[in-house]
């Protein structure tokens, strides 16, 4: 996928025509319950990019299904253009498990990503809940969030519960 900025994104950043690209690749592979996958992402800009902007991405992905739960995981790393004050290089992986219960799953995840504004901190975030099948393309889901976006900060810890209902078109 190749794409230019949209034209409410131009207006709203006052850009002309074809200043910000962005690519976006990835291949996926699934045989019976294994998935693999990689992908790739770049933006690029006319003059360059500003400092903090987004460069590219590569992430990997794998997962298995053991019919009575679902082990995935992934790992990538995100580039930026660093300041003295900030990375290049921002690494994350997460680890998930599903497990089929009912006409839904079960869902857990945990997440650790560096901070790209702050040289020494890392994000993590611990998430589980719950998705309930109402059809083959709907569904509706309840979550719990507990999210410290910066362990080098003390007390910014979040909690957050999400529910909501999803359908696919």
């Amino acid at each position: 996928r190749y794409s230019f900025n949209a034209e409410m994104e131009k207006l709203a950043v006052g850009q002309s025509e074809g200043d910000k690209r962005n690519i976006d690749l990835g291949l996926d592979y699934r045989n019976g319950p294994v998935g693999i996958g990689i992908g790739y992402s770049s933006d690029r800009e006319t003059g360059g990019l500003s400092a903090n902007d987004f460069k590219n991405k590569v992430v990997g992905f794998a997962s298995y299904d053991f019919g009575v739960l679902r082990l995935s995981g992934s790992y990538g790393r995100d580039q930026y253009v660093e300041t003295t004050t900030s990375r290049d290089n921002v690494d994350f992986w997460l680890l998930g498990v599903t497990a089929p219960v009912g006409p839904g799953k079960f869902v857990m995840n945990y997440m650790k990503r560096d901070v790209q504004s702050d040289l020494h901190g890392r994000l993590s975030k611990f998430q589980f809940g719950y998705d309930y099948q109402l059809s083959k393309r709907t569904k509706i889901f309840a979550l719990y969030d507990k999210e410290d976006p910066n362990d080098n900060v003390h007390n910014d810890n979040i909690k957050t519960i999400s529910v909501g209902m999803q359908h696919n078109f």
